[in-house]
């Protein structure tokens, strides 16, 4: 009867594989903060395009110093978003570079399950050969017996 194959480091390997799960998850949500911030980025640029495309026209002092207040504001916000971006692209790439490590570890589990189980399946082989060869002989044996 065959034996069943048992390959010792399977619980590494799950370890491993659950590991680059739990990476690939963490770059999408990175990924998906990366677009939310460029899409604000972008949306406060577009309105400050909108506030400097404004006619100018006749305004009080005081109105056209609190719209030089905001465009500053905005124009702050943008640049402390382009500095968020920065933080998440490196956080992207080091996770990327986890990922990359985590995939070569559990690659060699696998590759290293890949080879376990064609030597068990060759040793398998050679066992059930030996006992068809085995009940042959038998079998002529006993046939040369009988006459």
């Amino acid at each position: 009867m065959a034996k069943k194959f048992i390959y010792r480091l399977e619980s590494l390997l799950n370890l491993k594989s659950f590991k680059v799960k739990e990476i690939e998850e963490s770059i999408q949500k990175v990924l998906y903060y990366k677009v939310q911030t460029e899409d604000e980025i972008r949306r406060n640029e577009e309105y400050l395009r909108e506030l400097n495309s404004t006619p100018n026209g006749y305004h009080k002092a005081l109105e056209i110093q609190a719209l030089n207040y905001h465009k500053d504001y905005i124009k702050e916000e943008i640049k402390e978003l382009r500095n968020e971006l920065a933080r998440i692209v490196e956080i992207e790439n080091l996770l990327r570079t986890r990922l990359v490590e985590a995939m070569k570890e559990e690659k060699v589990l696998q590759k290293l399950k890949e080879r376990q189980y064609e030597e068990h399946v060759f040793l398998i082989n050679q066992e059930e050969t030996k006992l068809l060869d085995e009940i042959s002989i038998q079998k002529e044996i006993r046939d040369r017996n009988k006459e």
